[in-house]
């Protein structure tokens, strides 16, 4: 089975489409004329970190399939880019040949470079190209201005260099358009190539010789946990099609699953508003006459239950006067069970006749009645067996298949199908999909749900199609991985959570050993990558420098401080760089908490304070400490009064006011710890390398205490909760804990829903522990991870998640039931 059956499966074409960038048409020019499927990609690196995170594709491969990635030629393996691409499929004497182009700035050959035994220069119908060679992969490369072209046939090659031409004017409108809030957008040629076949719901098999080609278009939506989108496929009135079975009808909202089974292995159904126009459809699409009767002028939908090997078809009837007649004249017996009558039916074929070709081959034998639904099936131990789950509540609808699909699936469609990897090797026997090319071996991986929806217009169809992990129920008070997402490289920082701001949900950013930085949705998506000069120093602060609602990351690296936008992009003024580097982490002030920033950036002995508009601040007097300043400054409010607190290597406190002048003198000096100064019970609390606590007040006044700490003890505080750790004893608002004996993180306090929690990771042990304020485990835990943790909850729904750092380049989310 080819990989692009699978791309071809998954498609989408949002109604919601947006310019594509007037520079990303320089790609289109380098597109063979003969080209029969078009990949148009966002950004390459990007979308080659959804196709190794798809937790689908990876089961997929495991199970014999194939991807993008171990696609003929090696185009997605060795090539690189961090900008948009567009991948070409053509055919070249019956083999499919690929060209991958992309902006030559951003593009990079794999980095691995021993993998290359032989780089050579070669010149091919006078046109100059480099050979990359190793084992038996040979890819050529050249270059035509800002674009750079990979293909593993140089001849190709060589005759676009040559003969570089537009595409055709319906396909260049399509290729100028797309959305790219998806991983990408794949065009395909119907009809005059062999994956005409991957599309069921276009082109029946019959009569796909004799129709014009028609370009087809998908944004395709790569997660890590699903592969899903909605596609539209333009057709003239005169090419018969599945879906035009349902042009000039209206699509309605499908109740099937509230009948079928809980246990029901595939759902397929058909709905229109018109079963005149249906029957004319019908009569096109066969090419021959085909029967009317009244008896079905008031059917609305068609439905088929697979179930334990047998087909259950089901009539919902608006009007069930004429169908209730004709069911009484060719009944030829009856008896009840759980209160409905089961008809025993003299013909048939005859919904095989009438509803030829989505009905074929069924034996309708018997049939009952549930309120305006006909049920047929060629054994009454399938009536019974739908009765029973109907009557008991255990419907389709609580199948977590059902579930786990539903929000890929609009309430109303001209056709739907649901199935698990068993329903879909039922489906695949039905005339619907048996001419679709794909074969008896094709794997359908269990544990994933499929399901796909065709809405038809006038002279286009819209369809929706997922595969999506099934989701288990979770048990109350567990902790449960909702996904395991593997980075380029290893994470570097603790991941931690920032809001987005358009739905006020939470995403992940985090960095890794090769400083690129990610911002990942929390379904595991990448949204973005950025390529940074260094380690980012500290936390990542969200800020609203615009005030109109729209967040953006701050912070610095070793020597850059940096402001990003939602999309990751640079924004002016703040992308400063500082000779000599070793920078303290950032710090933002915002006095009055009206968005009016203090951007302050520490230097050594320096103190840079910045407004929103990226200028210094005037009036502000401490630019410069009298040794260098060991961590980011901070800021507190007691009262009615700013304190902006500095730690020196000098063992200095500095306390100072909004302008930069002492507010609190201390005279004395110390040996700080590794621990920052804390704002605890409206005092500046701190402690020094020999374990001794240290409070000030805001007098000045100077207490210390003793807590048993070791030199190497981390200690965390919120205004009220102060918690300790010194070797494996946890210590929580004075309640203290033995832990197993290992190596810890700092201990992290966590306020949320009006509850402490307080987290600590064993390094040595790779294990998450989570308390509550009185010391108590909280149930679930602990769990795997090699790093602190970040807790927040992500969507809003008061379950919390955690998210930390797993081996190597795995980043892991968990969910609290």
């Amino acid at each position: 089975m080819r990989y692009w059956v699978y791309l071809l499966l998954f498609g989408i074409l949002s109604t919601a489409c947006t310019r594509k960038k007037k520079e990303d048409n320089n790609l289109i020019e380098f597109i063979p004329q003969d080209a029969s499927v078009i990949l148009q990609i966002q950004n390459l690196s990007n979308f080659k970190s959804d196709l190794k995170n798809c937790a689908y594709l990876t089961t997929f491969k495991k199970e014999g399939g194939s991807t993008l990635l171990e696609m003929p030629g090696g185009l997605l393996q060795e090539v690189d880019s961090d900008s948009s691409a567009t991948l070409s499929l053509s055919q070249r004497d019956g083999k499919e040949v690929m060209v991958l182009a992309t902006f030559r700035a951003s593009t990079r050959f794999s980095e691995d470079t021993t993998l290359v035994t032989s780089l050579t220069s070669i010149t091919v119908e006078g046109v100059s190209l480099t050979q990359y060679s190793r084992d038996s992969l040979q890819l050529y490369s050249m270059e035509r201005g800002d674009v750079s072209l990979w293909s593993e046939d140089p001849e190709l090659l060589a005759r676009l260099a040559n003969q570089r031409s537009q595409p055709t004017p319906a396909l260049d409108q399509l290729l100028k358009t797309a959305n790219g809030r998806t991983s990408a957008t794949l065009y395909r040629k119907g009809a005059q190539d062999r994956f005409t076949r991957f599309f069921p719901f276009v082109e029946p098999e019959s009569n796909r010789d004799s129709l014009a080609p028609t370009w087809q278009v998908m944004d395709i939506n790569l997660e890590q946990a699903a592969v899903s989108g909605s596609g539209i496929v333009s057709h003239p009135d005169s090419l018969p099609s599945w879906g035009s079975l349902f042009r000039g009808t209206q699509p309605l909202e499908n109740r099937l699953a509230a009948l079928a089974p809980l246990d029901a292995d595939a759902l397929l159904s058909f709905t229109f508003d018109n079963y005149t126009q249906f029957v004319r459809n019908q009569q096109n699409f066969l090419g021959e006459g085909t029967l009317q009767e009244d008896l079905f002028s008031a059917l609305e939908s068609v439905g088929i239950i697979y179930l334990k090997g047998e087909e259950v078809v089901v009539l919902n009837m608006f009007d069930s006067a004429a169908l209730e007649a004709f069911l009484g004249e060719d009944q030829t017996g009856s008896r009840q069970f759980q209160g409905s009558e089961i008809l025993t039916l003299r013909n048939g074929d005859f919904l095989s006749i009438y509803f030829k070709p989505i009905i074929s081959d069924f034996n309708a034998l018997f049939v009952t009645r549930l309120e305006n639904q006909f049920i047929f099936a060629s054994s009454a131990k399938s009536l019974e067996a739908v009765l029973q789950a109907f009557n008991s509540g255990a419907v389709y609808e609580l199948n977590p298949v059902y579930e786990s699909s539903s929000r890929f699936r609009s309430r109303e469609a001209s056709l739907e199908f649901i199935a698990d990897a068993k329903g879909m090797k039922a489906l695949m026997e039905t005339p619907l999909f048996n001419e679709s090319g794909l074969q008896e071996s094709t794997p359908f991986p269990s544990g994933f749900a499929y399901s796909g929806q065709l809405v038809s217009g006038s002279d286009y169809y819209f369809n929706n199609m997922a595969v999506s992990r099934i989701g288990k129920p979770a048990m109350r008070y567990t902790t449960t991985e909702v996904f395991r997402l593997q980075l380029d490289a290893e994470v570097a920082t603790k991941p931690q959570f920032v809001i987005n701001h358009r739905n006020r949900k939470k995403e992940i950013v985090v960095q890794d050993a090769e400083n690129k930085l990610y911002l990942i949705s929390p379904e595991g998506k990448i949204l973005w990558k950025k390529q940074l000069d260094s380690r980012v120093q500290g936390e990542i602060r969200q800020v609203d420098i615009y005030k109109n609602g729209r967040l953006q990351l701050a912070f610095t690296t070793n020597e850059q401080f940096l402001i990003l936008d939602r999309n990751g992009k640079e924004v002016a003024p703040f992308n400063m760089s500082f000779k000599g580097g070793n920078l303290n982490p950032l710090a933002v002030f915002d006095y009055e908490n009206n968005r009016n920033y203090r951007f302050v950036v520490s230097q050594g002995r320096k103190v840079f304070m910045y407004n929103s508009r990226g200028q210094i601040v005037k009036g502000y007097t401490y630019t410069e400490a009298e040794a260098p300043i060991l961590r980011a400054p901070q800021h507190f409010r007691v009262g009615s009064k700013d304190y902006l607190v500095f730690q020196l290597e000098n063992g200095s406190l500095e306390i100072r006011n909004r302008v930069g002048k002492t507010r609190i003198p201390v005279e004395q000096r110390f040996e700080f710890s590794e621990n920052p100064v804390y704002l605890y019970r409206n005092q500046f609390t701190f402690t020094d390398n020999t374990g001794r606590l240290y409070t000030i007040d805001t007098k000045g006044k100077l207490s210390a205490s003793r807590l048993n700490l070791d030199a190497l003890h981390r200690i965390d505080a919120t205004s009220k909760t102060l918690a300790t750790l010194t070797e494996n004893i946890l210590t929580i608002k004075g309640r203290p804990i033995t832990l197993d004996l290992g190596v810890y993180t700092a201990p992290k306090i966590f306020y949320l829903y009006d509850k402490i929690y307080v987290s600590v990771t064993d390094l040595q042990g790779e294990k998450v522990y989570l308390f509550d304020s009185q010391t108590n485990s909280i149930p679930g835990f602990p769990v795997f991870g090699v790093d602190a943790i970040s807790l927040d909850d992500l969507d809003n729904d008061r379950d919390l998640e955690l998210v930390t750092k797993g081996q190597g380049q795995d980043l892991i989310l968990y969910r609290m039931n």
